[in-house]
């Protein structure tokens, strides 16, 4: 009986032994493997280190904003219309006849109302009109014309008001051009004497302006013509 205690004892401290060498096995397999990747990481150390250095010395790539031309911009506005003037008038016109003083003088009364518009001709830009300094476009414009007067041909706009021409003669042709043209002369000069020129060339330079910053233009300076 006491045998067999012995007997159990000893196959129970073989296997305890057994157990205990497998770990230290495992224990020794688990630090070889991680000294080995420990001294690999090593060795790559220098290699590592250069792959940062360059990536921290190379150059970053510029990146590059090419701008279109600006008068190319410009030009196909062609005769820019920035201002303009609805004006009415009475103009009465009297021709004299001249047949001895027999005849009364031809009268006529014209009521009239038309547009006078005015604007910047860019047409008229040279390449030595626009320049670009450091991003910021410097134009010298032309100066603001007055584009087109006429009247409106409308009757109940513009119309003969009274008409009294001598009996028994042929009518008068001219006196109705003639209160026309009038008509036109007196609204270019209530334009003029009213600033027309002064607002559209003002408009001219906001539109422009614009219209260049739309294309990515940021300064927009204008001078005078010297």
């Amino acid at each position: 009986m006491s045998e067999t205690s012995a007997t159990r004892r000893s196959k129970w401290l073989a296997a305890i032994g057994y157990i205990v060498l497998i770990a230290f096995l495992v224990g020794s397999i688990s630090f070889t493997y991680r000294a080995y990747r420990t001294i690999q990481g090593i060795a790559n150390l220098p290699n590592q280190v250069e792959r940062t250095v360059k990536g921290a010395l190379a150059q970053p790539t510029p990146t590059v904003t090419v701008l279109p031309p600006a008068i190319d911009q410009l030009r196909p506005l062609a005769r820019l219309q920035t201002e303009a003037y609805f004006l009415s008038t009475v103009v009465d016109v009297t021709i004299p006849r001249g047949l001895l003083e027999i005849w009364p003088d031809d009268y006529l009364l014209l009521v009239a109302c038309g547009k006078v518009t005015a604007g910047v001709d860019l047409k008229k830009l040279t390449e030595d009109d626009v320049r670009v300094n450091n991003g910021t476009v410097i134009i010298r414009l032309p100066p603001a014309e007055i584009f087109d007067v006429f009247l409106f041909e409308d009757r109940d706009c513009t119309y003969v008001y009274r008409r009294k021409e001598a009996p028994l003669v042929s009518p008068n042709e001219v006196i109705e051009s003639e209160a026309r043209q009038q008509a036109v002369e007196s609204f270019r000069q209530t334009a003029l004497d009213n600033g027309i020129l002064e607002r559209a060339q003002r408009n001219a330079e906001q539109e422009i302006r614009r219209l260049l910053q739309l294309v990515g233009y940021d300064q927009v300076e204008f001078v005078t013509s010297e």
